[in-house]
């Protein structure tokens, strides 16, 4: 075993707490020791999944991957719920690591409550003479490649800082058709605050019925990583070509030019 004891566990994964949402969730449940004995089993293969994570080889990434969350769904055998986070932020840490490279001092990559819109919200007429009540709305997002913005209004207080998306995505075990509403109407408020921000769903399996089409919808992209509608017995692997080709898209948006009126109407006389 990698791990001998807890302290030796606690030393390995207190560097990795603050943005690696899995390992945060192991440290959190070790508190209880309860279940300590799954826990130190699932480390010694977190930590292999850890030594060996290569954004540059996308086919070994995602075989040790596939190694690790089938591990847990073999051996979880009902400890951790789905309400706990424990199997789910296997995958939102491992979205995270794919992309990790591209922050710095401004980008920041990770979870967020991303904005939405801003409102004013005086208590009455009074209020409303003397100073702008100013609010902000956000959405929760799983994972989001973003900057934080400070919001001066001439009137207010302060400045209020928020967090403005350029990629926002939804992680999902399974994928159904309440739950794509939910990200629907969750697009739809993200691409008012920032029209240029890539929204997608990352899903094993998507569980949708086929009459339901999200081309009307603010959604960019469903990566469905098992290639399965259905979750089963005997299900497929996260697919490695899925996984490289939603690491293409993203860095292709993040490379693209989002917006240039004037060279559109120069070159095919278009302003979209």
């Amino acid at each position: 075993m990698a791990f001998s004891n807890k302290k030796t566990l606690q030393k390995f994964l207190q560097p990795l707490i603050e943005k690696h949402v899995h390992a945060s969730n192991i440290a959190k449940k070790l508190r209880d020791t309860k279940h300590s004995k799954f826990l130190f089993e699932c480390a010694d293969h977190y930590k292999e999944l850890h030594d060996s994570f290569q954004v540059e080889n996308v086919a070994k990434m995602v075989k040790n991957w596939n190694i690790y969350l089938d591990y847990v769904r073999e051996h979880n055998e009902g400890k951790f719920s789905a309400q706990s986070k424990f199997e789910p932020t296997i995958l939102e840490e491992s979205v995270y690591r794919m992309f990790s490279h591209l922050e710095n001092e401004i980008i920041k990559i990770g979870t967020i409550k991303a904005y939405s819109n801003l409102y004013f919200s005086p208590v009455d007429f009074e209020s409303f003479q003397n100073q702008s009540r100013v609010k902000i709305n956000t959405k929760d997002q799983d994972f989001s490649i973003y900057k934080k913005v400070s919001i001066q209004v001439s009137d207010a207080s302060g400045a209020v800082d928020t967090f403005i998306p350029v990629v926002a995505m939804e992680c999902k075990t399974y994928l159904d058709k309440t739950m794509l509403e939910g990200s629907i109407a969750t697009a739809e408020k993200i691409k008012q605050g920032n029209p240029y921000c890539r929204f997608c769903i990352i899903t094993e399996f998507y569980d949708v019925d086929k009459k339901v089409d999200v081309k009307h919808s603010r959604i960019d992209q469903i990566y469905v990583f098992r290639k399965n509608a259905k979750r089963k017995s005997g299900m497929s692997s996260i697919c490695h070509d899925v996984v490289k080709l939603l690491y293409d898209d993203t860095v292709k948006h993040l490379e693209q030019k989002w917006s240039d009126v004037e060279k559109n109407i120069k070159s095919r006389g278009v302003v979209l």
